[in-house]
């Protein structure tokens, strides 16, 4: 390919942008507010998309100058490039987080550790991430390298785009009606249509996999060959009142979504398709020639500092996060988000003055400039960080005590042994076998308890088996994520859960058979909390209308008390905003006391005060129905237990009840009047009045 066939579509000069690096600033800070806790950035996680837009308009930038200036792309030369900036910071993050990791770590988590060292060292982490979803897998504060998975979709983006970009520019030259900047739209849209269609089939792989994020590389892709095939002068025809409201307004419409928005992590579509738009908008309009305030806060010395040492700040602020709520366990205060921030920044910038910048520009390590050199010298690197990856996955090799080990391991296995093959998981509404999820006495006439709802459901059932202690067999019917109630499309990750209503259909059907069989007494239970209020980890509210859910609720106890089914709804348990066997273990590992990881009553206890007042509402007006409070056990006035003590731990991981916790709480709800005569009237029933 010649010079001049590109020329037409190059740059001539593709030089430093200041706002750039303000875009960048404003990305990085979203994050590291994020990450540290901050609640006004509950979207800050969007900054990466920023960063994705930033990448596509400048990589393709790059490329097109270069097919401008010499007719070809050099790969090594590129690569060379990418890998000079990026791979010396990133391999240095990665060996100091193997070194600290044994001393906070236990050997579950160093394992772990290990598969994700050797996921980033490859390149593959975000596959690897992808992988680690679901529902009962730990808390992304729990992986140390769980932001890599953005490096790993860049890294990908590089290793595919300077192709795309080159063969854009050979069909070019076969078609003379074809453009460059078509076949990259229409990459980005077929992107798009796919991450839209994705999101409603899996939000994690939306949000994790590549393809899903390729438009919003194309985003930025697009401007940088609409600015290389027309004068910056002409790439904007908006007079200077309108660019001006333009900028504000998008602006405004930036920060409100990074900073308030709505739903859940990538809870819908329209929230990242607004940052990406924005950011577009805001890379054409806010260059050297704007005058406006944004532009001129975009190019000011502090942003562009922010800027350029955001790549290193994003890059050593989570583990610096991740290790220091290790070292810290418990709730999370104002003081640990303000040290988690500045520590975050200080080792950040450290890094970028000692690591990467001497290293990019050349004055250290020069032998990185000769190809040969450098490929040789990151080669061995990957491979000697796959092998400490290996050791940690293979050996495990944690400081943690024995005891704090064993405190961690018997909570989070002190789990429903029917978990397995009676909850069922997204992506199913079959109600699983009923011969295999009863318990109890095979006799026929023996009454039965129906403990129907989600996962917190599911967790439950040991308790309640074990309070009945053979009286009564119990049943399970409980899906994750979908609470108990018919004619209701629940809203979860901010999308209608159809599958839930299907579920519940099929649910309320084998009860009626069950319940014209013999005498039943069905147990709702579910996070009710969650489906009102939202996530206690990330204050994030559902999209779902409580009066929706308290109708709902009320048709549901009307259909089971027209069956003649007895009901009893128990209340949302007390959830925590960090897992409690990982905390217990710290805090014995770290010779402190396990009270350490009970949480303050007050902010747990106004969630359940505005769920109870829903749920009395409806059992108020239904005879046959009781309804009990579980905090009243597990919480004082003052704090919201974790655990009675080493050994007596009440939680599996953040809300779901240990085997412990619910025989400790079924005991006490059956020891209530209000639940004692229904079980007592169901218990002590003659020939069952078989409904018509």
């Amino acid at each position: 390919m010649t010079a001049q066939t590109t020329s037409r579509l190059a740059s001539p000069a593709y030089g430093y942008q200041s706002h750039i690096d303000g875009l960048r600033s404003v990305a990085v800070t979203a994050v590291l507010l994020f990450h540290c806790g901050f609640g006004f950035a509950k979207h800050g996680f969007l900054g990466v998309d920023i960063f994705f837009v930033i990448s596509g308009y400048l990589i393709t930038g790059l490329l097109i100058n270069e097919l401008g200036r010499t007719g070809t792309i050099s790969f090594p030369t590129f690569y060379l490039r990418r890998a000079r900036r990026l791979l010396p910071n990133l391999f240095a993050m990665l060996f100091a987080t193997t070194l600290v990791a044994p001393l906070l770590m236990n050997a579950e988590e160093l394992r772990q550790l290990g598969k994700s060292v050797i996921a980033t060292a490859i390149y593959v982490s975000n596959v690897y991430f992808y992988r680690q979803t679901g529902y009962f897998t730990p808390a992304a504060e729990e992986f140390p390298l769980l932001h890599t998975w953005s490096l790993a979709v860049e890294e990908q983006f590089y290793f595919v785009w300077p192709l795309l970009v080159i063969a854009c520019f050979v069909l070019v030259r076969r078609w003379r009606w074809c453009r460059p900047v078509w076949i990259i739209g229409f990459a980005g849209v077929a992107s798009l249509i796919g991450f839209v269609v994705l999101n409603h089939v899996s939000s994690e792989a939306a949000f994790y996999l590549t393809p899903a994020r390729v438009w919003q590389f194309a985003f930025g892709a697009v401007l940088a060959l609409l600015r290389a095939a027309a004068s910056p002068r002409t790439l904007s025809t908006l007079n200077p009142t309108r660019h001006r409201a333009l900028v504000y307004v998008a602006t405004a419409t930036l920060l409100w979504v990074l900073a308030r928005g709505a739903g859940a992590m990538y809870a819908t579509i329209t929230e990242p398709i607004i940052v990406v738009a924005i950011t577009t908008i805001l890379l054409a309009l806010c260059g050297a020639a704007s005058t406006d305030l944004v532009s001129r806060a975009l190019r000011s010395p502090l942003a562009n500092y922010l800027g350029r040492t955001s790549y290193s700040l994003y890059l050593w602020h989570w583990p610096v996060v991740v290790f220091y709520r290790f070292g810290s366990p418990g709730p999370i205060h104002v003081f640990d988000r303000i040290a988690c921030l500045a520590l975050s920044i200080a080792l950040g910038l450290a890094a970028y003055h000692l690591i990467e910048n001497p290293i990019r520009l050349g004055t250290r390590l020069p032998m990185l400039g000769r190809p040969k050199a450098a490929l040789a010298g990151f080669g061995a690197a990957s491979a000697v960080l796959v092998g400490i990856g290996a050791l940690h996955w293979r050996f495990a090799p944690t400081t943690f005590s024995p005891a704090a080990e064993q405190i961690f391991v018997a909570a989070t296995r002190d789990v429903n042994p029917l978990r397995t093959r009676c909850l069922v998981m997204p992506g199913s509404e079959a109600l699983p076998s009923s011969r295999e999820c009863t318990l109890g006495t095979s006799r026929a006439g023996t009454p039965l308890i129906i403990v129907w709802g989600d996962s917190h459901a599911d967790a439950m059932l040991p308790g309640f088996a074990s309070a009945m202690d053979g009286t009564m067999n119990i049943l399970e019917i409980a899906k994750s994520g979908c609470p108990p109630m018919v004619g209701l499309t629940i809203q979860l990750n901010g999308a209608p859960a159809y599958e839930c209503g299907q579920f519940n259909r099929n649910a309320m059907t084998a009860i009626h058979r069950a319940v014209l069989m013999r005498p039943a007494l069905v147990i709702l239970a579910a996070r009710w909390a969650y489906y009102l209020v939202g996530d206690p980890k990330t204050g994030e509210q559902t999209a779902n209308n409580a009066d929706d859910i308290r109708n709902a609720l009320h048709d549901t106890l009307r259909q089971l008390e027209a069956i003649g089914a007895s009901t009893l709804i128990v209340g949302p348990v007390p959830e925590f905003t960090y897992d409690v066997p990982r905390c217990l273990a710290r805090a014995a590992n770290l010779n402190k006391q396990v009270s350490l990881c009970n949480s303050r009553a007050p902010r747990m206890l106004d969630r359940i005060q505005y769920t109870m007042r829903l749920l009395e509402g409806a059992v108020n007006e239904v005879p046959r129905a009781a309804l009990v409070r579980p905090d009243q056990w597990l919480c004082s006035a003052e704090v919201c237990n974790a655990s009675f003590g080493i050994g007596r731990v009440l939680y599996s991981d953040s809300d779901h009840l240990s085997i412990f916790g619910a025989r400790f709480l079924a005991n006490r709800i059956f020891s209530q009047p209000n639940v004692s005569s229904l079980y007592d009237a169901i218990l002590h029933s003659g020939a069952h009045n078989v409904m018509p």
